[in-house]
């Protein structure tokens, strides 16, 4: 038994080591974040090579190169714990446990890379019957640095998550899944020194970790990384499910694990290698005679949706479908028709495969039976509506035939139809089969789903517009705001230093309001930013003025820190001012009760800053806190701002910095908000 227990461990150590091998290479290729994916392809590396030591440990041909092999593995594992505390660096963000620690575990890395070739790590080895180590010692170091390495990465892992929100969530979530799995392994390789009879599983256990983490980083960009895992999940129990049947009768025939171990892993793999392969092997039979040319297109069905759901004007979103449906469908015809509220009917707005002079009275009447049928949803074919007895099929067939059409497929638009999709006969006069209109009616949805964002973003767009450009006229040059300047100039008696600090400050607003109602008038986005270097000591001196009076006022002590000259961020100053800051102080002067503390405050992490806002008002849940910067929530029924936008307003400003902004908050004990840019540097330094 203790001969097939080697033979278990060198087979799942080699297919450990092969998996590590293959990820590393993906990762240093396909990684979506360069530096993070080539630092855990690298750990990955180094996790590959201590595995594969046992095999060749086993297979050397002398007691002296097996010690050499065994010894020369803690190099690798040494690399491996050094280089993988330098992904999880990098993953939190800068140095998470502080330099002086980071530098210690540095010197850690470098010792026990000496030490490995002596007796003091591991005194000896055995290969036969069963696979042992001797540790030295000096080994118990050596698994004080890898427990403490996993579990910094697991605390430092938790405190990020609990900041982080969306895509980076999951990823940080399903991250510490792996490192939890992967920490389950070394424990169990520690033990197993201590007691060679526990079986060797830890490598399979191992295969997790190799795998999760970096499904992780490939494809966070690509999808949710819950929906990654999801799929992921799926595999592996189909794959399971094709190889322990197979693994438990060779065992239960040859009573051998590792002949088990085969019979479990080679259909495993072989159903991964299955999902791989599929789109190939679906492209050579594509290529037989009775397949040729008929379904390639629907292959790429997701990249035709992607392009039809795409905004832009009407008159594009028109020519993406009917482009996407040629391409499918391959119809002799096609052409949109778009509701004209003024004339009544569907008009052509874009159409191939039809002649000018009949593509200009190509039309259908709003309220003729074709639109009262499309109204109930569905693909209108000729072919059914030939078929029916219904008294209004004839004036059906009769619209179907001046329009030249096989299949009609409808496009709403709230509760009514907005426009048809017409398709005539497929090129060659082949029928439309079933795969044909599941992709059509997916390209309808995506469609209908475009055509509902394009519309509603137009009409707010100009509704917004017609009342920013009426809100502009008393902030124009005939407007009642203009006097501002006249009182500031003197023009009206001269003012003490409180009025003029007063009107210098609703000065301030209004130049601030004016330029934004320009941008929406003229339709350009709000969230515009002019990136530059700003020196945020003069912002802080600022926003200490402008709001200290409102403090005093409610009866809040105000406190805002003093910022050196030096430090300087890369932003927009105006929206970091009013839109972030403002924001976050309206609500903190809002919640926070006569005899509290508003605060305003900052501190530096690397080549980040990190700007605060604290209160001692109420706190927030901790079940409310994912909502607090969704658009129209307000938590607090009897202390509303606006419209629930504020908070929704600071996240867009902070991201579309490149930042992140998060709360902690207790209830009963106040709330803080945070949150990062990145630094600029002046010129000299």
């Amino acid at each position: 038994m203790t001969t097939d227990w080697l033979h278990f461990r060198l087979i799942t150590a080699t297919i450990a080591a092969t998996a590590c091998f293959v990820f590393a290479a993906f990762l240093f290729l396909h990684g979506s974040d360069r530096r993070v994916s080539r630092l855990f392809a690298l750990s990955n590396l180094f996790l590959g090579l201590w595995n594969i030591s046992d095999p060749v440990t086993v297979l050397a041909p002398t007691h002296g190169l097996s010690l050499f092999f065994d010894r020369l593995s803690y190099v690798w594992a040494t690399l491996l714990v050094f280089v993988f505390f330098r992904f999880a660096t990098e993953v939190l963000g800068g140095h998470f446990l502080g330099r002086t620690i980071s530098r210690i575990h540095g010197v850690f890395a470098v010792f026990l890379s000496a030490i490995s070739f002596t007796p003091f790590l591991i005194r000896d080895v055995k290969t036969r019957p069963i696979f042992i180590e001797v540790p030295g010692p000096l080994f118990f170091l050596f698994a004080i640095y890898l427990v403490f390495s996993l579990g910094a990465a697991l605390v430092g892992l938790h405190s990020a998550w609990r900041r982080a929100e969306g895509l980076k969530r999951n990823q940080l979530k399903y991250i510490a899944l792996g490192i939890w799995v992967g920490t389950i392994a070394g424990v169990l390789y520690l033990l197993s020194m201590c007691e060679p009879s526990i079986p060797p599983v830890y490598f399979l256990i191992e295969l997790i970790y190799v795998s999760l983490v970096p499904i992780t980083i490939l494809r966070a960009r690509m999808m949710d990384i819950n929906m990654a895992f999801r799929f992921s999940v799926v595999y592996l129990v189909l794959g399971c499910a094709l190889g322990l049947p197979l693994g438990g009768l060779m065992w239960l025939l040859s009573g051998q694990p590792w002949v088990a171990a085969v019979s479990f892993v080679i259909p495993t793999i072989g159903y991964f290698l299955i999902q791989r392969c599929s789109a190939k092997v679906l492209g050579l039979v594509d290529r037989l005679p009775p397949f040729r040319g008929r379904y390639g297109a629907l292959r790429v069905l997701e990249h035709h949706e992607r392009e039809v759901s795409q905004g832009g004007s009407l008159g594009g979103w028109a020519e993406r479908l009917l482009k996407a449906v040629r391409e499918i469908l391959c119809p002799e015809s096609c052409y949109v028709l778009v509701r004209d509220t003024n004339e009544g009917s569907f008009l052509v707005m874009a159409g191939e495969g039809i002649p000018t002079p009949k593509r200009v009275f190509l039309s259908v009447a709003s309220d003729g039976p074709l639109v009262a049928r499309a109204r109930s949803g569905g693909i209108l074919l000729k072919e059914l509506i030939e078929m029916e007895t219904l008294p209004e099929s004839r004036d059906l067939q009769r619209e179907m035939e001046f329009l030249g059409t096989t299949a009609i497929v409808p496009i709403s638009y709230g509760d009514q139809v907005y426009a048809l999709l017409c398709l005539g006969p497929k090129i060659g006069r082949d029928m439309y089969n079933d795969i044909d209109f599941a992709g059509l009616h997916g390209l309808a949805k995506s469609a209908e789903l475009a055509l509902n964002a394009l519309l509603s973003g137009a009409l707010a767009n100009r509704y917004a517009a017609v009342w920013a450009h009426d809100l502009m006229h008393p902030l124009g040059p005939k407007g009642t705001f203009q006097t501002l300047g006249d009182f500031l100039s003197g023009k009206h008696g001269e003012l003490d230093r409180a009025g003029r600090e007063a009107l210098l400050d609703m000065q301030s607003d209004v130049d601030f309001i004016r330029s934004n109602l320009k941008n929406v008038v003229g339709s350009v986005s709000p969230c515009t930013l002019k990136i530059k270097p700003v020196h945020l000591k003069e912002i802080f001196d600022r926003l200490r003025d402008r709001y200290r009076r409102t403090a005093q006022e409610n009866g809040i002590t105000w406190i805002v820190a003093e910022v050196p000259e030096t430090i300087l961020v890369s932003a927009d100053e105006p929206s970091i001012e009013r839109r972030v800051f403002g924001n976050l102080l309206e609500n903190a002067l809002r919640h926070t009760p006569k005899g509290g503390t508003v605060e305003v405050g900052y501190r530096v992490e690397g080549n980040s800053f990190v700007g605060f806002v604290k209160d001692t008002g109420p706190g927030i849940q901790k079940e409310d806190i994912p909502l607090l910067f969704t658009p129209g929530t307000q938590l607090d029924p009897k202390n509303k701002g606006l419209a629930g936008l504020g908070l929704a307003s600071v996240k867009s400003v902070i991201e579309s910095h490149g930042g992140q902004v998060w709360v902690e908050s207790e209830v009963g004990q106040g709330a803080t908000f945070f949150f990062s840019l990145r630094r600029d540097y002046p010129p000299n330094r």
